[in-house]
């Protein structure tokens, strides 16, 4: 059945009536618990619901209304019972908190003039709207359980994120909060600041989005909210980071301002983007000092290059970014510190050595134009520091064998030819690493090289590299180094044989078997007739197949003679 919409006080009555019921049967936890599962157990069936209920307007709002009371009734229940049952009804509020969270999807087609032909359903729905804020933010400005704390201030996220603008800056609840933010920064706990200052963020940005100009209001209340944060961070980067809260404090702060840049990618518009640019951009001075003393500190430089990656996709001040990729550039050029990291095998350290180079990879990707690293001094720290120094480490070769393809891929009209044979001639001596998926990516990379970058048809590979590659394939093949690899490198093999087959099959497969010391003339002979001269892709697959397997046979029996 239905019921009347709520208001921001139509359930005090409700909420003083559960008080009053928890007190009379305090004394009888075993009942309470039984009263704590039954009403988890109407959550859930709640949240089930969800996808029907969307269906039907009215079904919904009658939902929304029982899951407010719920929270509210949890909430009061909670605090009358702290010392004895508590436990099971934090479980209860978080349960509704997540429930109402399910309908996100619903809220984000929601504007206040939302079916504006039914102003009474309108009226419902922003009334519920306000009665949630409120819960959300009576649940935030009260000492509660950290569980409780952390769904409510999550919940606000969501909403903040996922609200229509129009519906959003009417929410007196939530301006109320931000009001407090400076407050409340000081007595919430860092599991419910985080999600709390994302939400009031957002509360800022999004209601922007889709302006083409800025609001003089939302570019002063934005800024007023985030100098704070920024001070805070600039006071972070100038401390002793040899302290364990120190560090975590840093990092706290670094992922309040990814949470803001990562909401603004899945939400924000160009306006808002450009604001949060402009607030950031003092900032990266700070961090670009912080880069440089926290290498030894993996658990501060893993949430860095989170930050950096995320700034990349937002910021716009180009030369203060370019600034501090060339730190991470230098910082991995630094021979003997790599080789230290790699020689020693600590794992927080091998994985920061490769989310630099991870990074290094999404900057020199073809979409990104908002820096400008030179492509040489990239493929030079690939091929002079890192990968001769990571055979032991496939997880950093196989991020260096990437970034280099990266870098040939996107840049090779800018590098040297040089470069580009010395690239080539790297990503072929990976083929032969002990390393399945690091073989693996270098046959793919030469293939997607000659695919998009005609490779293999290039004079300089032709004269410096088609006979050595044609060499280093079938070595595999026979020695089944890859076995999982036979048909990508047969691949290889054939794309490359294609340039000239002519060749091929007169002048490079004599001289392949002539170098044979373990083979008679005859046998040589007769694996070359085997062969044939088939160049269509079918017939050349399975000729290269039988000829493998006629070599391994007759080199394992003569291995056992």
């Amino acid at each position: 059945s239905s019921s009347s919409p709520p208001t921001a006080t139509s359930s005090a009555p409700a909420a003083s009536a559960f008080s009053a019921s928890a007190s009379t049967v305090q004394g009888l936890p075993q009942e309470l618990a039984f009263v704590s599962r039954d009403l988890s157990a109407v959550v859930q069936i709640y949240s089930r619901m969800a996808p029907y209920l969307a269906q039907s307007p009215q079904s919904m709002f009658v939902y929304l209304e029982h899951v407010v009371k719920l929270l509210r009734f949890g909430l009061d229940l909670e605090a009358s019972i702290a010392n004895s049952l508590g436990p099971d009804f934090i479980g209860v509020i978080v349960s509704a908190f997540e429930s109402l969270r399910s309908y996100g999807h619903w809220i984000r087609h929601v504007d206040i003039n939302f079916h504006a032909s039914n102003q009474e359903q309108s009226a419902k729905l922003f009334s519920w709207l306000h009665s949630v804020a409120e819960v959300v933010a009576q649940t935030l400005v009260k000492e509660h359980p950290l569980q409780v704390g952390v769904s409510a201030a999550q919940f606000l996220h969501h909403l903040c994120c996922v609200m229509r603008p129009s519906c959003l800056h009417r929410l007196t609840a939530v301006g109320a909060l931000r009001e407090r933010t400076t407050v409340l920064c000081g007595s919430l706990r860092p599991p419910v600041l985080k999600p709390f200052l994302s939400a009031m963020a957002g509360s800022l940005l999004f209601p922007i989005v889709g302006q083409s100009t800025l609001a003089a209001e939302n570019t002063s209340s934005f800024v007023e909210f985030f100098r704070p944060l920024l001070e805070k961070f600039a006071q972070f980067t100038s401390q002793d980071l040899s302290a364990v809260a120190v560090r975590e404090n840093g990092i706290f702060l670094m992922q309040v301002f990814v949470d803001i840049c990562q909401d603004l990618m899945a939400e924000g518009h160009s306006a808002s983007k450009a604001l949060f640019s402009d607030s950031f951009s003092p900032a990266l001075p700070f961090l670009k000092n912080l880069l440089e003393k926290s290498f030894n500190y993996p658990d501060l430089l893993t949430t860095e290059i989170r930050l950096i990656r995320t700034l990349l996709r937002i910021m716009t001040d180009q030369q203060r970014l370019n600034g501090i990729l060339m730190i991470v550039l230098n910082l991995l050029s630094n021979s003997a510190r790599v080789q230290a990291i790699l020689r020693d095998s600590q794992s927080q350290d091998i994985a920061t050595l490769e989310s630099f180079i991870s990074l290094l990879n999404m900057v020199m990707g073809r979409g990104n134009t908002k820096v400008d690293l030179q492509p040489l001094d990239v493929v030079r720290l690939c091929i002079n520091v890192v990968i001769p120094h990571a055979s032991n480490n496939p997880d950093v070769l196989k991020a260096s064998f990437e970034l280099l393809y990266t870098c040939m891929l996107s840049h090779m009209d800018k590098l040297p030819e040089e470069a580009v044979l010395e690239s080539t001639k790297a990503l072929l001596v990976g083929i032969r690493t002990p390393h399945l998926h690091v073989s693996g990516e270098c046959v793919r990379n030469l293939q997607m090289l000659n695919d998009r970058k005609r490779l293999f048809h290039a004079p300089a590979f032709k004269s410096a590299f088609w006979v050595s590659t044609l060499q280093l394939v079938l070595d595999v093949l026979i020695a089944k180094e890859h076995n999982s690899l036979r048909e990508e490198l047969i691949d290889l093999l054939f794309t490359v044989a294609k340039q000239d087959f002519q060749a091929f099959f007169n002048e490079f497969l004599p001289k392949y078997l002539a170098s044979s010391s373990a083979l008679t003339v005859e046998e040589k002979e007769v694996l070359r007739r085997a062969y044939g001269e088939a160049t269509d892709y079918p017939s050349f697959k399975r000729n290269t197949d039988g000829f493998v397997d006629d070599a391994v046979h007759l080199l394992r029996s003569k291995q056992q003679n």
